[in-house]
């Protein structure tokens, strides 16, 4: 057992948790599927930042296809 795995498992319980608390405040499905594909961008932000993982063309390209996405669904 790696203190990072019991740390990712510890954030994706959370994420669930708070994923069940705001459809219960009344959030819409499609709205939270816009917040969750956010993360897409934050992944590799936080892993810049604390693992200096670098973020190359093809990641990039890619986190853009993914808000283009996010935005057309939105519309």
């Amino acid at each position: 057992m790696n203190g990072w795995v019991i740390g990712g498992y510890t954030l994706l319980f959370a994420a669930i948790v708070a994923n069940i608390w705001c459809m219960s405040q009344g959030l819409q499905l499609k709205e939270l599927s816009i917040i969750e594909s956010v993360s897409y961008l934050f992944v590799p932000c936080l892993s810049w930042c604390f693992f200096r993982e670098r973020i190359t063309g093809r990641k990039a390209l890619a986190i853009g296809i993914i808000i283009l996405g996010v935005v057309v669904f939105f519309l």
